[in-house]
């Protein structure tokens, strides 16, 4: 169905670049991301669905990915964003996908970075310290710091203790991952 110069990878990358269509679609970029992965195994999580992967393909599904974040409405909040980087996080996926919660956790702290303007992002486990990731960075960049923030337990309650610790006064939401 996809292969190279097909009509139907011609339509299928228009669909994919035409950022008007995902934000009316409200197609998110987890959907997005789980979607490029999947494809790119050549085969289904479920059944005996095979499929030949074409590389124009992955990289059309890779922009996608990343010009989903396009589609995100912002608040206008101020946010701290904590992420779980302990041991577990990059165990498992989430139930429905083929991405670990790592994975999940970096991409709903870049979608909230690429379209808020106020926000603290720091990294946690048994302490908490910020996290040296930014809105230009690829989810290959923000997987890399939180890899290798030191691994451990997890004590969730880090966000909001920390927060209080630094006196952010301003902030409104808490987003934990």
């Amino acid at each position: 169905l996809l292969a190279p110069m097909s009509s139907s990878f011609k339509t299928v990358r228009d669909r994919l670049e035409n950022v008007e269509a995902m934000r009316k679609a409200r197609i998110h970029p987890i959907t997005v991301l789980n979607a490029r992965g999947i494809y790119s195994k050549g085969k289904g999580d479920k059944g005996s669905l095979s499929w030949n992967v074409n590389n124009q393909m992955k990289d059309v599904l890779q922009d996608a990915f990343y010009g989903s974040f396009a589609t995100i409405e912002p608040s206008g909040e101020d946010y701290f964003i904590g992420i779980d980087c302990s041991g577990s996080m990059y165990m498992s996926n989430v139930p429905g996908t083929s991405l670990t919660c790592a994975e999940v956790a970096a991409v709903m702290a870049m979608a909230t970075m690429r379209v808020e303007k106020n926000y603290w992002v720091g990294g946690f486990n048994t302490k908490m310290s910020e996290l040296a990731i930014s809105p230009k960075m690829t989810l290959d960049q923000v997987m890399n710091v939180t890899s290798r923030f030191a691994w451990g337990g997890t004590d969730c309650s880090l966000p909001m203790l920390t927060e209080m610790e630094k006196g952010m006064g301003t902030i409104n939401k808490f987003l934990v991952y």
